[in-house]
């Protein structure tokens, strides 16, 4: 069974700095790439994070859990 996630580095990431992991989790009812829209994270962090938008497991219908599996 496999995870989705989108990823975003921010524009500032420099690999020699400690930087912010942030995880954007969705609700039950709205995917991961609706949540990105929504949560206003990335403007939120500057550019000075690295942002994890994960995807639960589809449940019957359009739902989504993150128990599933």
């Amino acid at each position: 069974m496999a995870r989705h996630y989108i990823t975003v580095i921010g524009n500032k990431y420099n690999k020699d700095t400690p930087t912010k992991l942030i995880f954007a989790f969705h609700g039950r009812t709205n995917p991961n790439t609706m949540v990105r829209t929504y949560y206003d994270v990335e403007e939120a962090s500057n550019g000075n994070a690295i942002i994890v938008y994960p995807s639960g497991l589809p449940e019957e219908g359009p739902k989504r859990n993150w128990s599933n599996g």
